[in-house]
């Protein structure tokens, strides 16, 4: 009968080089800092477009004349998100209510229970907008890291 005999060649470190790291990580932090600038941006619009509701529902409640503004199901979701992450009576909710019903920069405080209402929706919405960034944010930068880890690895 005939032998069957395995041998283990060694063989040379095979793992790929990658001499273009300077490029990588370039990429890396251009695609990183579009994707938070574009995080910034849109936050943004969101907060201006929250105090446009807020200023349209505090005309109505002066019989001013409203400016109209439109949202979409995005600044509904943020809206609803907002009542529900601050609502009254937790800590967060009495936090922004204390924060809303103070006293303004002018000395006097909002009469009117239609104003505080729309201030304090304005509020939770734009804090809603604000801990989705965040997040969105900070998952950006945990992958941009590890990305870099990544590319540091394959020297």
């Amino acid at each position: 009968m005939s032998e069957i005999r395995l041998v283990a060649i060694p063989q040379a470190n095979v793992q790929q080089q990658n001499s273009n790291k300077g490029v990588c990580h370039l990429a890396n932090a251009a695609g990183t800092t579009v994707g938070l600038g574009t995080t910034g941006y849109l936050l943004n619009k969101g907060i201006r477009q929250a105090s446009n509701v807020c200023c349209d529902a505090i005309a109505l409640s002066n019989g001013s004349k409203v400016i109209g503004t439109k949202t979409g199901p995005i600044f509904k979701f943020f809206e609803r998100a907002g009542q529900k992450i601050f609502k009254d009576g937790t800590k967060l909710g009495n936090f922004v209510k204390r924060a809303v019903t103070g006293k303004l920069p002018s000395g006097g405080t909002m009469a009117h229970p239609e104003q505080i209402a729309a201030v304090m929706k304005k509020c939770k919405t734009v804090g809603a907008m604000a801990l989705t960034a965040t997040v969105a944010g900070l998952g950006l930068l945990a992958s941009a890291i590890y990305k870099a880890g990544k590319i540091n690895g394959q020297s």
